[in-house]
């Protein structure tokens, strides 16, 4: 998929929406809006995981003739994405909260914010692919928790 650019929109899809509205619907035997929308947070974070892999991974993608979006599109948009994914998965469960009128214990996810304050620093100053590897196993660690203080709090 890397060769033709669609390991985005393919990341933020099944490891998202497709991945928990399917789980929810295999469950219940029947689609949600909201389960939809929830998906989006882990679709969201995984792909800035991919993104923060893709801007370690620039030069030497770029030289398989890859064709990532950060190859294509350049670095700058790959930390726009970076930064963008990041701000969408954490602007995601306030919308949730908004539309379903409950839940607000899942709120305690955006307590989550501070640990990536580190990898969107490194993400911004393009730091060394030693320091752009942290901060992408920081990115996943931080995923999980994340997910998992959301859905503590859902079940709230």
């Amino acid at each position: 998929m890397s060769y033709l650019g669609l390991a985005d929109p393919i990341e933020f899809l099944f490891f998202g929406p497709i991945a928990v509205a399917g789980t929810h619907y295999l469950l219940v035997e029947s689609w949600s809006l909201t389960a939809i929308l929830a998906g989006m947070i882990p679709g969201f974070l995984s792909l800035a995981i991919l993104t923060i892999d893709n801007l370690r991974d620039y030069e030497i993608d770029k030289k398989a003739n890859k064709k990532t979006l950060c190859v294509r599109f350049g670095t700058t948009f790959g930390k726009l994405e970076y930064y963008t994914c990041i701000f969408l998965g954490f602007l995601t469960p306030l919308l949730l909260i908004a539309l379903t009128r409950g839940h607000l214990y899942s709120l305690i996810c955006l307590l989550t914010l501070p640990l990536y304050k580190k990898c969107l620093d490194t993400v911004r100053d393009n730091d060394s692919k030693e320091n752009l590897t942290q901060a992408l196993a920081q990115t996943a660690f931080n995923l999980l928790l994340f997910v998992l203080f959301f859905c503590g709090g859902w079940l709230l």
